[in-house]
């Protein structure tokens, strides 16, 4: 897998970014913003009214997994 620049400051391209505090990986991967980013500011460039939805998933704390 290639490198990816981390981002752990509080913002990035002018964007407040929420603090990771309860996961045990600090950071954001900067790809991934970059992606984002570009992917809602093309869309406020091109249409009147946007929706942008948060969305977590994650695992409850103590689940045991099946391995692959």
């Amino acid at each position: 897998m290639a490198y990816t620049k981390i981002i752990y400051e509080n913002s990035y391209r002018g964007y407040p970014l929420l603090a990771q505090e309860s996961y045990s990986v600090k950071g954001y991967r900067a790809i991934i913003l970059d992606k984002l980013i570009d992917r809602y500011e093309d869309a406020f460039l091109r249409f009147g009214k946007v929706l942008l939805v948060r969305l977590t998933i994650r695992f409850p704390e103590g689940l045991k997994t099946i391995p692959d």
